[in-house]
């Protein structure tokens, strides 16, 4: 999907870079769950809980990213980003150095979880009747919330094979796809947007001066 996104979206794009970033997380969190599922060991175990709060927190970054993207200071997302990297540090402190409590990560996820899907579905409301392309973003994170019911509601495997959290990962694993069709029409409406671009091109013009 991210060369696909490569493709329709220029560089000169607002949130180009953000996206990308948020590919490599969401990569390094897949990659450490296959690893972890398939050799169960205390490292892969407690990388699994790392990369996946780190792909959460990110996930409600990038909401604070697209709501400062019409200012001409980004000081909403660069508090917002400090702010989450100082609770990242402490989540992984406390995990790996104080205590690997399952249940205070599963309360984590979850409540950064329930945060950022309410923070999307308020900015997509807001923005329906411009922008209607947004009803991809609000199926994926419903489908989320709602495959979520599996991880917080385990039941034993059906056919001793498919347990809750395998249908978790099933029926989360098309979600990108969705996904990624609403981030790349949302950056090709600011690119159409004269104040977006406009506001973008002054950004990176400024990042090259300095």
């Amino acid at each position: 999907m991210i060369c696909h996104f490569h493709r329709k979206v220029p560089s000169s794009s607002p949130l180009y870079y953000v996206w990308h970033v948020y590919a490599l997380v969401a990569m390094n969190a897949w990659f450490w769950s296959i690893i972890f599922h398939v050799k169960d060991t205390s490292f892969s175990e407690m990388m699994d809980y790392f990369s996946a709060i780190l792909l959460v927190l990110y996930s409600l970054f990038a909401l604070f990213a697209r709501l400062d993207v019409r200012r001409k200071h980004s000081w909403l997302s660069s508090t917002m980003a400090a702010v989450l990297i100082s609770y990242f540090i402490y989540h992984v402190h406390y995990l790996a150095f104080v205590k690997f409590d399952y249940g205070y990560n599963m309360k984590a996820n979850v409540t950064v979880g329930v945060i950022n899907a309410l923070g999307w579905l308020i900015w997509a409301k807001l923005v329906w009747e411009k922008q209607n392309y947004v009803w991809r973003a609000i199926v994926s994170i419903v489908a989320v919330m709602l495959l979520l019911l599996l991880e917080l509601g385990d039941f034993p495997p059906l056919f001793w094979i498919l347990d809750a959290h395998a249908l978790w990962h099933a029926g989360t694993a098309p979600l990108p796809f969705l996904w990624y069709r609403f981030i790349i029409d949302d950056c090709t409406y600011m690119m159409k947007d004269g104040k977006w671009s406009t506001l973008s091109e002054n950004k990176i013009k400024k990042a090259k001066d300095v």
